[in-house]
Parts: structure tokens; sequence; C-alpha cells
């Protein structure tokens, strides 16, 4: 058995066994490569199709519709091979297929670099406040600062909410470690009765989607499922306790798992403990972080805008 089955610069499409059908696997490769049975091999006729635009306008077609087999979706060769969209001039499609060519690229780039960065995000925890905790001290997160419990202003009143008050985060909106923005704000009358916290309080999640945590950039109110920690400053470094807050929904995780802690009250979460070195290497180590954090979310913006920009001109050129 040779190790390949084509040599050569193809479009390859999955007959069956896709896992994602609404963006149905399509492909195009060049060099040596081994072909299965479960994948069509297409190559463009010379002088009429490239074959990375074929790929690109084979991607944008909508072969869900076409598939056959129920619960193992197939492409048929025969159904494949029906498929019309509209043909450019040759040398359009080699405009085309180059740019798109080059956007997956940048794309990949950016997705290996934030799986890089999030891996030596991860690594730095692991080894900072696991290795380093010996020369630190131990104090409950009720010692830290003042612990407070969100609430959620009666929603059938619509004067408490408005679109210019202070953000009001729940679970769901938590998407990022610093949070500025949110869709839902409590107006002037909605902060009467909602809790309002300062910024750089450390909200964690301790009811269901335990885990999720961020840091208020500006002043700030959260509903019942979460906790918030605003931190003496003088003392602790907001940056630091964010980034520990990991540690804290594991050991709460955990015991959700075992069955001993469905849900984090206030006064159990002011009990959990939490390992501290001096203000200056808290602040250190927060500064570190902090830079960390925002190359990883550069990275997320920029490859997000990529893929935009991708849709958009799949959809402009193929729809």
């Amino acid at each position: 058995m040779e190790g390949f089955t084509h040599d050569g610069e193809f479009v390859l499409v999955a007959e069956d066994g896709a896992n994602d059908l609404k963006n149905y696997p399509v492909k195009c490769v060049n060099g040596r490569i081994w072909v299965n049975n479960h994948a069509h091999v297409l190559q463009g006729k010379a002088g009429i199709s490239d074959n990375s635009f074929l790929a690109f306008a084979i991607s944008q077609s909508d072969i869900e519709s076409l598939l056959v087999g129920g619960s193992r979706a197939k492409l048929n060769a025969e159904t494949l091979m029906s498929i019309e969209f509209k043909l450019p001039c040759l040398q359009e499609q080699y405009r085309i297929g180059e740019y798109l060519t080059q956007l997956d690229h940048l794309i990949t780039l950016h997705q290996r670099k934030c799986v890089f960065l999030f891996g030596f995000f991860q690594a730095f925890i692991s080894m900072i406040f696991t290795a380093s905790t010996f020369s630190w001290e131990q104090r409950k997160l009720g010692e830290l600062g003042t612990i407070t419990t969100g609430n959620t202003p009666s929603t059938s009143i619509p004067d408490y909410y408005s679109d210019d008050g202070i953000v009001w985060v729940t679970p769901t909106d938590i998407c990022e470690n610093i949070t500025f923005e949110n869709a839902r704000k409590l107006s002037d009358l909605g902060q009467q009765v909602g809790r309002v916290v300062p910024k750089n309080t450390i909200l964690v999640t301790c009811i269901a989607s335990i885990g999720k945590n961020t840091m208020l950039g500006n002043t700030g109110s959260f509903n019942q499922q979460i906790n918030g920690l605003t931190p003496n400053e003088n003392k602790y470094d907001p940056y630091f306790l964010l980034t520990e807050s990991a540690l804290w929904s594991a050991k709460m995780k955990g015991s959700a798992a075992a069955g001993t802690m469905q849900i984090v009250n206030r006064t159990e979460f002011s009990e959990l403990k939490t390992w501290l070195p001096s203000l200056i290497e808290q602040q250190a180590i927060g500064a570190f972080f902090k830079q960390l954090d925002h190359l990883i979310t550069l990275h997320q913006r920029e490859l997000e805008k990529l893929q935009n920009i991708k849709k958009s001109m799949l959809e402009k050129m193929f729809v």
C-alpha cells in the first residue's frame, strides 16, 4: 500500500460522518494526501475553474438540505455534482480564491495564538498558585473585603431598567475578564433596589454555572446567582484576586460535583480560603496576568473581526 492516494491540488468534501452539518466539511488541499472512502475528491477542470474558488463555493451551498441517510447523513456523489453556483472568469476565481485562502491562514494563525496564550495562562496559574504558596499566608475571602450577594430588581417594573444606567450582570453576561458594558442596565430608580458595588469588585458565579467570573470595570450590580468581593485595595490587589478566583471556583465545582455544595451562599463563600503573598508580590503577579489577558483579548477580537470579514464576503459572493 502506498503512503498516499492522491498527489496534486484537490477539493475534499465529506461524504458522511460530518460533525457539523451547517458548516459542512469542505477543504482545498495540495500535495500528497491519503483519502479514505468517506470523502469525495474533486478537481476543477483546467481553464474553467480554480480549486480554491471551487472549495469556497461548495462550502457556501446549502449542503444540509441535500443530505440523505437519517442519523448518519450522507452526501451522494450525484447530488454533489448537481450543485449549481455562479462562476466568474478564471482570473477572478484566482483572485477570490487566493484572497479567501490568505484570510483563512490569518484566522488559523490567530486561533493558534489564542490557544497557545490560553495554555500559557493556565500553566502559569498552576505554577504560581501551587508552587509559590508555601511562603504565602492563608485568608478567608470574607477577610479580604466586603462580600455582597446580588439580587434582581423586579423585571415587571420597566422603570428599574434603562439604556444609560449602570451595568447589571447575570452569569450569561460574563464573557470577558473585565466587564465594562452590558445589555441590561439599572436606572437611578433600579439602583435603589439593586445591590450596587464599586469598580474592581470581583463577581463569582455561585449557583448553577459556577466558574464564570469577572471584575467590574465600573460601578455596577448583579443578580442573585453571583457573589461579589469588593477587596480592600490597601491590602489586596484586585487583578491578582480575579486571577486567583479561578481556583475558588474549582473548589466550589468540586464540592458541587460531590453533592455537598450545589449553591454557595454568602456565608459559605465568605468562608472559602485562599493563599496570599505580600501586596507588592500580588501587584506584580496581577500586572503580569493583566497584560497576558490583554494580549489574549486582542487576538480574540482580531480573530472575531477576520471571521466576520470572511462571513460577509462569502455571503456577498455566493448567496
